[in-house]
């Protein structure tokens, strides 16, 4: 019914038909028709045309209705009658006030969807270039932690000794991860904002914040941010083992803050629509795995048990050779049957 109405109206008035579902409802407290839908997830009534040209309208930050300005033409400027003066302290007055109007006119510019989400881009690839070139070019490897190396700490530099070469690295609290640190402490305020907007009167702080991570993106947003603080307080303690600990939970962190640009690419009409596509099959696929986790239990427990050489010790080892043999043996890799002797 409102499907039809609206092409009825869209056919009939294209301007008044974009007018009206923007228009608020006061019965449905302030709502507009479009709102309603999107709460709705009337995914017919969205895509319908005159909706997503509100969206583009919305989007360039342009009005359906805008009215250009008109100049006119002041005359008599000089002229010593009162009329003349007059229009000369307009003119004057104007001169004075078109400073504000070329600002007001740049932060409505600046103000535009588009604009902000362009702006909010650079800024983001520009961060991911940050903590990439700390990941591989700052911080210390596993290798070189693990290696047989001694850990010396002398002011703010960290030196590792080997037997082989001595070289000094930076201090694990560098200029670059100070910097990152305090971007990623901005995020996180960002997200506390956007988690406090679901705080009512009716709702507690736990509430809030199980509906504030009820979303996939909020709680990609919050791990990314966790890991991260994991990380920088493990580096504090300075020993092997929490090191290797902090190289790993940022390695990870590194990977969600990318996955994490699939957000700014989900307002794409061509990855959008796909993003969507694969996060509904994520459901499926885990029915899926949970069937081929199974058989290959079945195959691996069977396999290993006729392929097993003498009586070997129960350990965590065992059950990685387990799983590892018998998911390769799917893809037709039998090559590995050293390891389960």
């Amino acid at each position: 019914m409102a499907m039809r109405l609206l092409q009825t109206l869209y056919v009939t008035n294209p301007h008044m038909a974009r007018l009206t579902i923007k228009r608020e409802n006061f019965e449905f407290n302030k709502m507009s028709s479009l709102e309603i839908a999107i709460i709705g997830r009337s995914e017919n009534f969205v895509g319908h045309a005159c909706v997503q040209e509100v969206f583009d309208l919305i989007w360039t930050g342009d009005t359906p209705h805008k009215i250009k300005g008109k100049h006119f033409e002041r005359m008599l400027v000089g002229a010593q009658t009162a009329f003349g003066q007059s229009t000369s302290s307009i003119q004057s007055k104007d001169q004075q006030q078109k400073w504000p109007i070329c600002m007001t006119k740049m932060r409505s510019r600046l103000s535009r969807p588009r604009v902000k989400y362009q702006f909010h881009f650079v800024f983001y690839v520009a961060f991911l270039t940050l903590i990439t070139y700390m990941v591989l070019f700052v911080k210390t490897s596993l290798l070189e932690i693990n290696s047989e190396s001694s850990l010396k700490t002398i002011g703010n530099t960290t030196i590792i000794i080997d037997n082989y070469n001595s070289r000094s690295r930076e201090s694990q609290f560098s200029l670059l991860q100070t910097f990152i640190s305090v971007w990623v402490f901005m995020f996180a305020l960002e997200e506390f904002r956007q988690a406090k907007l679901f705080k009512t009167k009716d709702v507690g702080i736990i509430d809030t914040f199980l509906l504030y991570i009820d979303s996939s993106w909020n709680l990609l947003d919050t791990t990314c941010v966790v890991l991260y603080v994991t990380s920088v307080v493990l580096e504090i303690y300075n020993t092997k083992t929490a090191l290797n600990a902090a190289r790993a939970f940022l390695a990870i962190d590194v990977v969600l803050w990318y996955i994490r640009l699939l957000i700014l690419l989900m307002i794409d009409r061509v990855v959008g629509p796909m993003l969507l596509m694969i996060k509904a099959m994520l459901s499926d696929m885990m029915t899926f795995f949970s069937i081929f986790f199974v058989f290959t239990t079945a195959y691996g427990v069977a396999s290993f048990s006729l392929l097993k050489g003498g009586q070997p010790e129960f350990d965590l080892s065992i059950i990685r050779k387990i799983f590892h043999s018998a998911y390769w043996h799917v893809f037709g890799e039998i090559n590995d049957m050293d390891e389960v002797k």
